[in-house]
């Protein structure tokens, strides 16, 4: 992975997309268009979002970062496989997006919830407009969102979202963010779910770098940006290796899991780590109170498989009962939370290819949604 290739990547898309952020508000709210009458409700719960925002600034920042990490959520499932059709990617150099190229043949996805009719229409110039490819785009892009609304709610919001004006009108063309991204988010910086953890840290680096240097009181909604500290790959092992790993080879003197950790430090005699003896990896609870993008508890799950592995459990059971039962996180960043629980989420897909289709969701929580944390006794955290 190319790190320095990944920030340069991440930070120019952070000025495009709020620099079409802010142009794309003011047209809408200043041009009554066919497109805007038609989608008036839309366009009202617009102006009152922005009329209310208290920082405008930070409006912005917000919904950019929203098409941001929508775009290259789905530019990692396409590249690994997991949408039920590449929603931003192409089949073939130069072609258009997968889920395009089917409607151009007549395909839809069954359960898709577009306008099928419609889309069709604009194909085939029943309905007359300036770019019917985009148009019909826009909407198969729209409806997929929608669809993995009911996957994955903390990555895409449903349908009738405001947030729906705001997708460029260009998204085709070979200057389009979503080329831009396709170009810069390759097979090779997908081979690991870590890069989106990664890209949050390169997306938000100029902010910052910024603020830090401004060294004046930070707002709430700066707070994240001059907070985020993300953890080296070989840290990250070293912390579960001798947290979790001694924790169950302490409690399995028989496992296989030492060969596994090479950051592993053999503990003195004398010193046990655990209190209690577990009869299945089910009971083991890992949690990370400052999770960021989830690179912790992604290292942890690996761990973890390979205990319930051990143990004889089927692969495709275990990824279930891993974020179901194992694995919790806190954090106070809303969109560093919303990576961990895809991070997690793509990580067991690796080993079950059907974990979407089951709705889970990762127990990772903001401080700011709750001072308890359902399933653990926590002390109150809001305000440490």
């Amino acid at each position: 992975m190319d790190k320095g290739k990944l920030k340069f990547f991440a930070a120019e898309a952070r000025r495009r997309l709020i620099s079409h952020i802010s142009a794309r508000i003011g047209f809408i709210l200043t041009n009554d268009t066919a497109e805007f009458i038609e989608k008036a409700a839309l366009k009202e719960k617009l102006r009152s979002a922005w009329e209310k925002a208290p920082d405008r600034e930070e409006f912005i920042e917000r919904h950019a970062y929203t098409l941001f990490n929508r775009l290259i959520a789905l530019r990692f499932m396409d590249v690994r496989g997991y949408n039920f059709v590449p929603v931003v990617t192409p089949r073939v150099v130069g072609g258009d997006p997968g889920i395009l190229a089917d409607a151009r043949s007549g395909l839809f996805q069954s359960d898709l919830p577009v306008d099928t009719q419609k889309i069709s229409d604009l194909l085939t110039g029943k309905i007359p407009t300036h770019n019917p490819f985009n148009e019909a785009y826009k909407l198969l892009f729209i409806a997929a969102c929608g669809w993995y609304n009911k996957q994955l709610p903390f990555m895409f919001e449903p349908l009738n979202s405001y947030t729906e004006l705001l997708l460029p009108d260009d998204l085709l063309s070979t200057n389009s963010i979503i080329s831009y991204i396709n170009q810069n988010l390759g097979v090779e910086e997908c081979e690991n779910v870590e890069v989106i953890g990664w890209l949050y840290q390169f997306y938000i680096s100029e902010k910052k770098d910024i603020l830090i240097k401004r060294k004046t009181r930070y707002s709430t909604s700066e707070i994240p940006f001059v907070t985020q500290l993300f953890t080296p790959r070989w840290m990250v092992e070293y912390i579960t290796q001798n947290s979790l790993g001694r924790f169950w080879l302490e409690s399995r003197g028989n496992s296989n899991l030492r060969q596994e950790m090479q950051f592993f430090i053999e503990p003195t005699e004398g010193n046990p780590f655990i209190k209690r003896e577990i009869d299945s990896p089910e009971e083991i609870t890992v949690i990370d109170i400052a999770c960021g993008s989830g690179h912790m508890l992604v290292y942890a799950f690996e761990l973890l498989m390979k205990m319930y592995e051990e143990e004889g459990y089927y692969n495709s059971d275990i990824p279930e009962l891993i974020i179901g039962k194992n694995l919790y996180g806190l954090e106070i960043d809303e969109r560093a939370a919303s990576l961990a629980k895809f991070a997690l989420i793509m990580k067991g897909m690796e080993y079950d290819n059907k974990l979407l289709q089951k709705k889970i969701e990762p127990m990772i929580y903001c401080f700011r949604d709750s001072d308890e944390v359902p399933g653990l006794k926590m002390p109150k955290l809001w305000g440490l």
